[in-house]
């Protein structure tokens, strides 16, 4: 295994325990706010949505999150055809982004759900390099 690939499957392996942080603190700040302090971050601007979606979708941006993970640490064994993940990575891009919205316009600004970004984005370029490094051989 290349150091390209052991990468991608550390970062696949950090995304899918950013993704179980991140159902638990959606599930806590969908039940009860006062819960999952740890989890967010108060912010002074709130625009009427109602906390529960907030946290409903950081479990969903999680979900998605843990299935992400999961295909990457899949896809780091062998990397000839990473545009699977990819694709995931994208639209976990697209969800991570919603949640991180949907919290500040709630007022509990969520940083797994920027973590949850961060490391999307970061699996993207290691897939591409363990991928390209493959093709090389």
């Amino acid at each position: 295994m290349s150091p390209n690939q052991k990468n991608l499957k550390l970062a696949s392996f950090a995304l899918m325990i950013v993704a179980l942080v991140g159902i638990v603190g959606g599930a806590l700040l969908f039940a009860s706010p006062a819960l999952a302090g740890a989890f967010w971050v108060p912010v002074d601007v709130t625009f009427g949505v109602p906390v529960p979606v907030a946290g409903a979708a950081a479990v969903v941006a999680g979900a998605l999150c843990l299935v992400t993970g999961a295909s990457g640490a899949r896809v780091a064994n062998s990397p000839r055809d990473v545009s699977g993940l990819r694709a995931l990575c994208a639209v976990l891009v697209v969800v991570g982004l919603a949640s991180v919205l949907l919290g500040v316009l709630s007022g509990e600004a969520p940083w797994v759900s920027v973590l949850i970004v961060v490391l999307a984005v970061a699996e993207i370029v290691l897939a591409g390099r363990a991928s390209d490094e493959v093709k090389d051989r």
